[in-house]
C-alpha cells in the first residue's frame, strides 16, 4: 500500500491584546487537503516567518483568512488557540475563538483532545467536549509529542535545559523532574491511542 503524506505546519496566531497592551501568539496546527491547501501552507509558511516573533513562524487572522482554501485546522496543544484560554478559566474567550474558526474552516476545523496524564487533562478534555457541542465542532483525538519512545523523556528533559543554558552538574538541578510535567510525550502507537480514547470513537475515528 502506498504511503500517504501528511503535510502540515505548526504557527503562532497573533490574538487579542493582553494586559500589558501587547498581541499575544498562540499555536494552531494546519494541514493541507489538496493541492490548493498546500500552495496556501507554504504562502502562510512564508508569510509566518515575517511576523516578527522572534524564531516562530507567526500570522494573524488576516492572513488566515486570504489562505485559507484548502487547508484542514487543529486547535493544537495546551498553548494553542483555545487552550490557552480553557486553561486560564477564559472558556468566554474559548468560545470565541471556536467560533471564529469554525466560521473559517467550517467542518475542516476540528478542536484536539489529549491526554498527557496531567493534573488538569480530565478537566481540560471536558471543557473542549463542551466546546464541540456549543458550536457543532468535531474532535479529533490527537497526542502532541516531542521524542520517539517513553524512556526519552530525561534525555530532553535535559535538552531542555541545557536550552535555557542550565547547568546540568548543578547539584541544585534534578533532570528527572520534567519540565514538561510528564513522561507521556512520545510518539504513541495506534494501539496506545485507541485504548487512551477509547471513549471517545469518533475523535479516533477523525484521526484516521
Amino acid at each position: 500500500m502506498p504511503l500517504k503524506p501528511i503535510i502540515g505546519i505548526e504557527t503562532y496566531v497573533y490574538t487579542q491584546e493582553n494586559e500589558n497592551k501587547e498581541c499575544e501568539a498562540l499555536k494552531l496546527v494546519l494541514l493541507a487537503k489538496d493541492k490548493t491547501g498546500y500552495k496556501n501552507l507554504i504562502k502562510i509558511a512564508s508569510v509566518g516567518k515575517g511576523g516578527g516573533n522572534n524564531y516562530k513562524s507567526t500570522v494573524t487572522k488576516d492572513d488566515l483568512l486570504k489562505y485559507h482554501d484548502g487547508i484542514i485546522a487543529f486547535s493544537g496543544g495546551y498553548d494553542s488557540v483555545i487552550n490557552y484560554h480553557l486553561l486560564n478559566d477564559n472558556f468566554s474567550q474559548a468560545g470565541e475563538e471556536a467560533r471564529y474558526y469554525k466560521l473559517l474552516f467550517g467542518e475542516d476545523f476540528y478542536l484536539s483532545i489529549q491526554d498527557h496524564k496531567l493534573s488538569f487533562n480530565k478537566q481540560l478534555k471536558e471543557s473542549i467536549i463542551k466546546l464541540a457541542g456549543d458550536f457543532d465542532i468535531s474532535l479529533v483525538a490527537a497526542n502532541e509529542s516531542f521524542y520517539i519512545n517513553k524512556e526519552d523523556a530525561i534525555a530532553h528533559n535535559v535538552m531542555m535545559l541545557a536550552r535555557q543554558n542550565r547547568k546540568i552538574k548543578s547539584a541544585s538541578i534534578d533532570i528527572t523532574d520534567l519540565k514538561l510535567g510528564s513522561p507521556e510525550f512520545y510518539f504513541k502507537s495506534q494501539e496506545e491511542m485507541q485504548d487512551l480514547f477509547k471513549e471517545y470513537p469518533e475523535a479516533l475515528k477523525n484521526m484516521e
